[in-house]
């Protein structure tokens, strides 16, 4: 008898979040109610207002991937900026030297053609093409105004740093090559 309490105790499920609207339903009162038997529908426990801040927290520096090739560029001993505000789309890596900026795109957020890790989420659908069609639209337009300027534009995306732990060194041609050093 104790255990099957112990068990139900587990399959209790607080409904609502943090709003103050609390509903505790067990799993077998949840499932009565729905007929297709599917577990309950997934609550934040974050309220909007409170989820709105954290979103708001997370930026896009020093990601995993920017890291590994400021990491190779500093082994092959490129000196290099971060994030220098003043140029058209704050570029993630900035060599004055060669007048060339790096950007290092994520493939979902920056829309990477035919990548399989360029998908779109099946809730909210249009929000999400909104933002999308907005970031690869002013990804176009940093573009545009740096070569504009007269910099050097080099997009590194998130699937080719992936590879980059089988073949460090295509990554290493390509931004020799980009930078018209010979190998």
């Amino acid at each position: 008898m104790r255990r099957a309490q112990r068990v139900e105790r587990r399959r209790v499920r607080v409904v609502g979040g943090r709003t103050g609207q609390h509903q505790v339903t067990t799993s077998a009162q949840h499932a009565s109610t729905h007929p297709c038997n599917h577990p309950p529908p997934m609550t934040d426990v974050f309220s909007p207002a409170e989820r709105s801040r954290v979103m708001s927290r997370i930026r896009g520096r020093d990601t995993k991937p920017e890291l590994q090739i400021r990491s190779m560029l500093h082994r092959l001993g490129y000196r290099f900026r971060l994030h220098r505000r003043d140029l058209p789309g704050s570029p993630d890596i900035v060599l004055p030297k060669h007048r060339t900026v790096i950007f290092v795109h994520g493939c979902f957020w920056h829309r990477h053609p035919g990548c399989r890790y360029s998908t779109t989420p099946a809730t909210r659908a249009r929000f999400w093409r909104l933002k999308f069609e907005r970031n690869v639209e002013r990804d176009g337009e940093s573009t545009r105004s740096l070569r504009r300027a007269g910099w050097r534009v080099i997009t590194i995306w998130e699937c080719e740093v992936r590879k980059l732990a089988r073949h460090p060194e295509r990554i290493g041609r390509r931004l020799h090559r980009a930078l018209g050093v010979a190998d």
